[in-house]
């Protein structure tokens, strides 16, 4: 396995796509700029907004590399009983606080993948498409990876096992972003139900190389620093992917109560507390309280919408070691990570 597009970056420093606000244009194109590969994040986005920002980014790399991730359609649906019981808990905090009571949304279980993909294609057609693209809780069908690659197009996948890594290979992915339990945000088990697995970026990273050393490898979770990215290098990844390092740079998206909250450090926690399905995020009084709470992915962050601004229930996702993630211009953190 080979990925032209990682051999000709100058920076392996790939930007991950982060959901929900810090994934902006300007900061997948000041990453891909700066000579690693920047990403859009599609994953919660309404099929317009996602063509404007591949117009945009296209526009602002000019000519440079970009991808952009999907959320692959989720197959197992919330099982209703669990919905109810997460309900009636939400309800019981909204009643404390004086907020209005949520009802259990109807959500879009396929993330809107076919719309967005044709999106992709039609992009791609034009003029402005990504040259990557990349899944994330789930893998492109063999049928879809060629589709991709008869565009021009590598199709990435996310894994976060041996097992998921071994499905991936068998239906032909251009490369294997392999993310460990040290990652900010949701893990992305192909499965929501199930516990992820506790194995670190750089061990998984190791067993894949050994077992499969022609699979290219993204290391994904937890770097912060150049030692960080050497490391992970070294146990056979060919770039590394980050996204909490970003998330105080100037041009992310990332939320003013989120940039006070990652600026204060603080432990983080991996929790369905945050959203239904596993994630790391700075932990909360809410979090804390609620440890085993049912898959209830997307359903519980929906329903916790009306409580997100009050102290206890706040949703900042990051990865471990907030510690050490610092502001400063793109430009300024990929010198950083690429240094000595």
């Amino acid at each position: 396995m080979t990925s032209r597009i990682l051999e000709k970056l100058s920076c392996p420093i790939i930007g991950a796509p982060m959901a929900g606000g810090p994934s902006t244009p300007a900061l997948a194109a000041a990453i891909s700029n700066g000579g690693g590969l920047g990403f859009l994040a599609s994953g919660n986005k309404d099929v317009a907004l996602l063509v404007q920002d591949l117009r945009d980014c296209a526009q602002l790399t000019m000519g440079k590399p970009y991808g952009v991730n999907f959320f692959y359609p989720q197959p197992h649906h919330t099982d209703p009983d669990a919905l109810d019981r997460v309900q009636q808990l939400v309800k019981k905090e909204c009643e404390a606080v004086g907020v209005d009571q949520p009802d259990i949304p109807t959500v879009d279980y396929s993330n809107d993948f076919l719309a967005k993909r044709e999106a992709v294609f039609i992009a791609c057609a034009e003029g402005y498409g990504p040259t990557v693209v990349s899944s994330s809780f789930g893998c492109f069908t063999t049928e879809e990876i060629g589709q991709f690659h008869s565009v021009g197009v590598e199709a990435w996948v996310s894994v976060t096992s041996v097992r998921e890594a071994e499905v991936a290979l068998s239906r032909g992915v251009d490369a294997l972003v392999v993310q460990g339990h040290e990652a900010g945000g949701h893990r992305l088990t192909w499965d929501a139900r199930e516990t992820p697995s506790l194995s670190s970026t750089a061990e998984l990273c190791t067993v894949l190389h050994t077992q499969h050393p022609d699979a290219v490898l993204i290391a994904a979770g937890g770097i912060r620093t150049p030692k960080d990215v050497k490391a992970t290098l070294a146990t056979g990844a060919s770039a590394v992917s980050c996204g909490s390092a970003f998330l105080l740079s100037q041009e992310a998206g990332t939320s003013s109560a989120n940039r006070t909250m990652v600026s204060a450090g603080g432990p983080t926690l991996s929790s369905r507390a945050f959203s239904g399905r596993v994630a790391r995020g700075i932990a909360t009084r809410f979090s804390l309280s609620h440890p085993d709470l049912p898959c209830s992915y997307p359903e519980l962050g929906i329903m916790m919408s009306g409580l997100r601004n009050r102290k206890g229930y706040e949703y900042c996702l990051v990865g471990e070691r907030t510690e050490l993630i610092c502001p400063g211009t793109v430009q300024e953190i990929l010198d950083y990570l690429t240094g000595e």
